[in-house]
């Protein structure tokens, strides 16, 4: 469950998580149209403290599967997507990324959409 404590505006947004199991650069992604990731406000975290610290909100079974990938030389993204921000930043805040197909090496781990 998430919860917002910080300012609310009547935009909705919808945060996602993502593995990068080899530390690459993010590439584009296919949606109908190609996106650069690094087009968003990505948070990249490398450290076990770092996921501790920024997921408590996270379930134990979560937080092992980031560890893991942390262990294995990989990092955790985070980026949003508001509906606010554009058609793009829209059509993600809506429909998520969980049927979106990545590069190899790059993992899903929160995509939901809907706000």
């Amino acid at each position: 469950m998430k919860i917002k404590n910080d300012f609310i505006t009547n935009s909705s947004s919808v945060s996602f998580v993502l593995a990068n199991l080899k530390k690459d650069e993010l590439k584009k992604i296919k949606i109908e149209v190609e996106v650069d990731l690094n087009r968003f406000d990505l948070k990249k975290f490398t450290t076990v403290k770092e996921i501790e610290e920024e997921f408590d909100f996270a379930s134990e079974d979560e937080i092992d599967v980031m560890t893991s990938i942390i262990k294995n030389g990989g990092e955790i993204i985070t980026f949003e997507a508001d509906s606010d921000g554009g058609p793009i930043s829209q059509f993600l805040c809506e429909n998520g990324i969980n049927n979106i197909k990545f590069q190899e090496g790059i993992k899903v781990l929160q995509g939901d959409g809907g706000y």
